[in-house]
């Protein structure tokens, strides 16, 4: 086994258990009606990434906490759905 090969498996691993840990807090948030049905632990890391971008990169006119608050908004229950993923492109 190659030392690249150790670390993507570790990776792997570490992106695993935090999948776990945010399956977790969805569904609990979900079970006490604080978070929207829909909303689902790929939703969330796909969501971080988004905000870790917004605060690594800085664009000038960037304002991560405002990112956050609007992304926060739409995780409440009770909001418009958004439409139906595409699970294959065009």
């Amino acid at each position: 086994m190659r030392c690249r090969d150790l670390h993507q498996g570790v990776i792997e691993e570490q992106k695993a258990a935090f999948a776990a840990i945010v399956i977790r807090i969805v569904k609990r948030a979900q079970t006490v009606g604080a978070v929207r049905s829909d909303l689902n632990s790929d939703d969330v890391l796909m969501i971080l990434t988004g905000i870790i971008s917004t605060m690594y990169f800085k664009p000038s006119a960037a304002d991560w906490e405002r990112h956050l608050q609007l992304i926060l908004a739409g995780f409440a229950p009770n909001r418009v759905r958004p439409t139906r993923r595409r699970d294959a492109c065009p």
